[in-house]
């Protein structure tokens, strides 16, 4: 939206307020977060390689559509340990990311004895090695003869060099630990540990030497689990990597003019995604409702339609009233969409991927009912989905780290209030001490109004909030959520008179 203010009528008694919340504004960050998913195969990715390890021979495994680890029913051989690895070329992530949350997918496509869930640890490579293009006997379990260059047990690269320690050169304590299951479970690897590796390697491109999987209960017989991996048909191992990059002076393009107007542009990859279709997301939510007989307005009971939900989406996508929190469900949204996607009927699920991805992202209660409800139907799903929360001001749709360490999602500025599920009806989308639910019913149930009269009632940004650092925030009137023109006179004055209109452009929100 644009303002064309007059500087001749700028609100001087203002000033001093606007200028305080303005300066704070300077001092956050200015997040630019970007959405990186890598799988082997799809969109001319062609940078993931893995391949197994065998203790018993010298065999190799890189061509096989499985990796495994874990140990296998073979006394006789001292009881045969496997190990995988796994490595993928970061290259398209840009030079100083800041990287924000990782995560490693895989599908088990094989479970030995039929046993249940066993933790496999995930530890950082500290040498190189090559995967090769043998299979093997076995359906690869037992690997087939090396070829040069190939990684062995004893041998990171055949023929050339050898481990330092036999089964593989890694740091030993773990970066990240999941439990997997029998076969066709879904098993995620996605701890903080995972993010200092990601960070090492793209600061440093020359020590990426992937991960290597190893049972946690190696040595225990008939222990093994085979994975499915890059060169498989399907269900190919996925990393989904969350980075902030800070914009540089010369990247913002906004226009300045003589009078003071300025625009600001530029929502992010995941952002323009969700609000772009959020119209295709309301007709699939309709559509899904029929198909799953589903008779209720407010399926999860919380006081809050889910037509009154998707409009709360698309006034954060335009009203934007809390920092960071379009950003945050936008990429939740991306995640959803990819998990989606991987699910063994996938097809039965396309025509509501949209919808599902949308409303998986808003509460963590909608997400079980709608789960729920899909394999009420004979539809299993076997992915992980996100919600968006918020906890001390950060919105969370993935386990995250900030670049000093500190853990939550990175937004220009803190909320004032901590509150869980914005979207849900017990939530507190606005953050004026009164629930989604409470003004839903205010608006619309009492007063008559209609659920778009809610959305922008319950995106009115128009409140007096504390900003976490204990300074005064000035209230911005405007009753629906649309700042005061005479008011953001002050702003827009003080943004030209220091330069930031005209250079400045985010990609996403800014306090």
């Amino acid at each position: 939206m644009n303002y064309r203010i007059p500087v001749s009528h700028l609100n001087l008694a203002i000033l001093p307020a606007f200028l305080a919340v303005v300066l704070a504004g300077a001092s956050g960050a200015w997040a630019q977060i970007e959405t990186f998913t890598f799988v082997q195969g799809e969109n001319g990715y062609q940078g993931f390689d893995d391949t197994s390890l065998f203790s018993e021979s010298d065999n190799s495994g890189g061509g096989n559509d499985g990796i495994f680890s874990g140990t296998i029913n073979r006394p006789a051989n001292d009881l045969p340990h496997r190990r995988a690895l796994l490595r993928l070329d970061l290259s398209s992530i840009p030079e100083g990311a800041i990287v924000q949350s990782v995560s490693l997918r895989m599908q088990v496509a094989a479970s030995g004895g039929g046993f249940g869930d066993i933790d496999y640890t995930l530890h950082r490579v500290s040498n190189r090695w090559g995967e090769g293009t043998v299979v093997g006997a076995l359906q690869g379990g037992f690997g087939g003869p090396a070829q040069s260059g190939d990684a062995t047990w004893n041998e990171n690269e055949f023929g050339t060099s050898s481990w330092a320690n036999p089964g593989g050169d890694f740091v030993p304590t773990a970066s990240a630990t999941a439990a997997a299951g029998l076969a066709g479970a879904m098993v995620t690897w996605s701890d903080a540990g995972m993010i200092d590796d990601v960070q090492a390697w793209i600061d440093t491109p020359e020590n990426n030497f992937g991960w290597i999987v190893i049972s946690a209960i190696e040595g225990e017989q008939q222990r093994v689990k085979k994975f499915h991996s890059s060169e498989a048909t399907a269900f190919r191992p996925v990393v989904t990597i969350l980075i902030d990059t800070m914009p540089s002076e010369g990247e913002g393009e906004g226009e300045g003019e003589g009078e003071g107007e300025g625009e600001g542009e530029g929502e992010g990859e995941g952002e323009e995604l969700l609000c772009d279709v959020l119209a295709e997301i309301t007709l699939q939510w309709e559509n899904f409702r029929a198909d799953f007989s589903i008779a209720d307005d407010d399926v999860d009971m919380d006081g809050l339609p889910e037509d009154a939900i998707l409009l709360l989406l698309d006034a954060v996508c335009t009203m934007e009233p809390r920092a960071g929190l379009s950003s945050a469900v936008s990429h939740a949204y991306d995640i959803n969409l990819v998990e989606l996607d991987l699910e063994s009927d996938s097809v039965a699920l396309a025509p509501y991927r949209k919808a599902l991805a949308g409303l998986f992202s808003t509460s963590v209660r909608i997400r079980e009912i709608l789960t729920q409800l899909i394999e009420d139907s004979g539809i299993q799903l076997a992915g992980t989905y996100e919600a968006v929360t918020e906890v001390d001001g950060a919105f969370l749709p993935v386990p995250t780290k900030l670049a000093n360490g500190v853990a939550g999602f990175l937004v220009a500025n803190g909320a004032a209030k901590a509150i869980n599920e914005p979207f849900s009806g017990t939530g507190d989308l606005d953050g004026d001490d009164e629930s989604n639910a409470d003004e839903y019913d205010r608006v619309v149930t009492q007063g008559g109004g209609t659920i778009e009269d809610f959305a922008s009632a319950a995106a009115d940004s128009g409140n007096t909030v504390d900003p976490p650092d204990g300074g005064t925030c000035a209230a911005i009137p405007g009753g629906t959520g649309t700042p005061n023109p005479m008011d953001l006179a002050a702003v827009l004055g003080i943004a030209l008179a220091l330069g930031w209109i005209g250079r400045r452009r985010t990609r996403h929100n800014l306090l």
